[in-house]
């Protein structure tokens, strides 16, 4: 299962702001903003040139200005990216430092979202990494501070990353009804392709259970779907999982087809699939 795919994502560098006695005086805020975007411009445009590494340390120091400018609400959603950034380049621990501080500031700023997106972050790592307990509590925290965000998709997703959690976890019913939960609130806010995420992973939820049947009824209905150009992203993953379940039934012949049309809806989107 993936993690909560926002735009960017969650944390933030813990920056000590040296001082003898005296702070210096932050800069004024309408200044700092102007500059802050332009060290986002510059990140991006860096990213779209594929410089990840450079685009990352760019942002960076706009995490810094923010934090200089006591900005903490900004500084929240820029660690944040940040942290996701991080998670891009491979390097968990400074992830996690990012999606801790975007914690942090967004509590500081009185901003759940923020804060729900440093919680989610942190789930994610800590799942990946086997630490499940502290895992659930992060997760737990963010379906309980998205819960009224007008982004109903985020809440769908914080439910996404504790249902991953509790599979993690050999727990595949609570996985199930959270997954099942997430589909509820994508539907009402008629995010198809959310809808399409949430039922990739149940899918393979159903999978891991061994309940073949429900797991060949939702890939069925995905393979239709993912000839869509807006859900063909998730047809790498769909095809590998009907190559799982036909591994299950012993049809080999079918699975080597089904892991083929994986390999090229993979190729297509850039995506990696597990096999």
């Amino acid at each position: 299962m993936r993690g909560w795919r926002w735009l960017w994502t969650a944390a933030v560098v813990s920056v000590h702001l040296a001082g003898s006695g005296s702070a210096a005086a932050a800069p004024a805020a309408g200044s700092s903003e102007r500059a802050i975007d332009a060290l986002v411009e510059q990140s991006h445009q860096r990213l779209q040139q594929r410089q990840v590494t450079e685009g990352y340390q760019t942002l960076l120091r706009a995490v810094l200005l923010a934090e200089e400018s006591n900005l903490p609400a900004r500084a929240a959603a820029l660690a944040a990216d940040a942290g996701d950034l991080a998670l891009l380049l491979g390097d968990w621990p400074e992830a996690e430092q990012r999606f801790l501080q975007a914690v942090q500031r967004g509590a500081q700023a009185s901003d759940p979202f923020a804060e729900a997106r440093g919680q989610h972050g942190l789930a994610r790592i800590y799942r990946r990494v086997g630490r499940y307990d502290e895992a659930l509590r992060a997760a737990h925290r963010s379906v309980t501070l998205t819960r009224q965000h007008p982004d109903r998709s985020a809440h769908a997703a914080a439910h996404n990353e504790m249902a991953a959690v509790c599979s993690a976890m050999g727990r595949l019913d609570d996985a199930k009804k959270l997954l099942r939960r997430a589909i509820e609130i994508d539907e009402a806010a008629g995010n198809r392709p959310g809808v399409a995420h949430q039922r990739t992973d149940l899918a393979a939820a159903h999978l891991s259970a061994g309940e073949l049947a429900e797991a060949e009824a939702l890939l069925d209905a995905l393979a239709t779907l993912v000839e869509e150009p807006a859900m063909a992203h998730l047809g790498g993953r769909v095809y590998s999982n009907r190559g799982s379940l036909a591994v299950a039934r012993g049809d080999w012949e079918r699975a080597v087809t089904e892991l083929r049309r994986a390999r090229e809806f993979a190729d297509r989107s850039g995506d990696v699939v597990a096999m």
